[in-house]
């Protein structure tokens, strides 16, 4: 890949002799890169339509609000502030032109959009050195702006870029799946100082880190539940996608700064830093809005539309 559109974030380098130990950091502890997944005894909840409408119709949005503000629930605004990869200004790209597309250039619009998604498969399809020469970040990038087309084609409502989408989901689960087994492997035994170039001190180090290591975890749970809601959509079921830890708490994907992000996370606020299978507890355990919205559209399709507005309610 051209190294001059790598993400700030780039696994490979090394740049000073900072040592974080990984037993230190919470967020990349060994045991919450394990996907679980329901027990025989579990009986599956029913996930009305009406939920799954609406959160489609959320992560739309978020597409909408990153093209808008540089940033959503799913794509930090720390994570491509230096340097945006090509694949990932292409999706921007997508997404400015497909949200002000009229009823005269559509056709031409979801021509350039099936088009940026083949060319970013072929692309990695045809690479001669392998998936083994990509960073942990480039994995990252190239499953985000796979999933943002994924999201614009399948749930568009236009049949030729739903059927050509169809035809690349399995592209993504394994790119997917790629990311995540990267991410398990490195990022918990890894030398933070060598992770993130240009850090000077542990609290920059570590707020790059956790804007990483978020970054895949929330890329990784979102992609699988879009595959699950529609199949389910499609087919009527679907099988659970797993659950994975997440930061769920309000406090730490807004901050601005390492300093602010240190504060929070030691403010004694609950940072919500659980598996995604057990969020039901907070409908018990925390107010609506101690939660943020990645949490809240976690909640309302892992508990449903009526479950989710009680507890916003409360």
């Amino acid at each position: 890949m051209d190294s001059s559109h790598e993400p700030f974030l780039d696994i490979m380098e090394d740049t000073n002799d900072l040592m974080i130990h990984p037993h230190d950091i919470w967020f990349v502890a060994w045991d919450s890169w394990n996907i679980e997944h329901q027990t025989i005894d579990q009986a599956p909840k029913y996930i009305g339509e009406d939920s799954l409408d609406a959160y489609v119709q959320i992560i739309r949005g978020w597409l909408q609000q990153w093209v808008s503000s540089n940033s959503c629930p799913i794509i930090h605004q720390q994570l491509y502030r230096m340097q945006m990869p090509r694949c990932m200004q292409n999706a921007f790209m997508a997404c400015a032109v497909y949200f002000s597309r009229t009823s005269s250039n559509k056709s031409t619009v979801f021509h350039i959009i099936n088009d940026q998604a083949g060319d970013l498969i072929q692309q990695h399809t045809t690479q001669t050195l392998g998936v083994a020469t990509l960073t942990l970040a480039e994995h990252l990038a190239r499953v985000q702006t796979l999933l943002i087309f994924q999201i614009i084609r399948l749930f568009d409502g236009d049949i030729r870029m739903r059927a050509r989408a169809e035809m690349d989901n399995p592209v993504l689960t394994s790119w997917n799946t790629e990311m995540w087994q990267l991410a398990s492997r490195i990022l918990p035994a890894a030398d933070w100082s060598a992770v993130i170039p240009g850090s000077t001190d542990s609290s920059s180090t570590l707020w790059k880190a956790w804007c990483l290591s978020e970054s895949i975890r929330r890329t990784w749970l979102t992609t699988s539940i879009l595959q699950s809601v529609y199949t389910t959509i499609r087919d009527g079921i679907s099988a659970c996608p797993g659950g994975v830890f997440c930061t769920f708490g309000n406090e730490l994907w807004d901050a601005t700064s390492d300093f602010e992000w240190g504060m929070r996370t030691t403010s004694g606020k609950n940072l919500y830093f659980l598996q995604s299978m057990g969020i039901g507890q907070l409908l018990v355990d925390a107010a609506a809005t101690e939660v943020d919205d990645f949490g809240h559209a976690f909640m309302l399709i892992s508990q449903g539309l009526e479950k989710k507005q009680r507890w916003t309610m409360k």
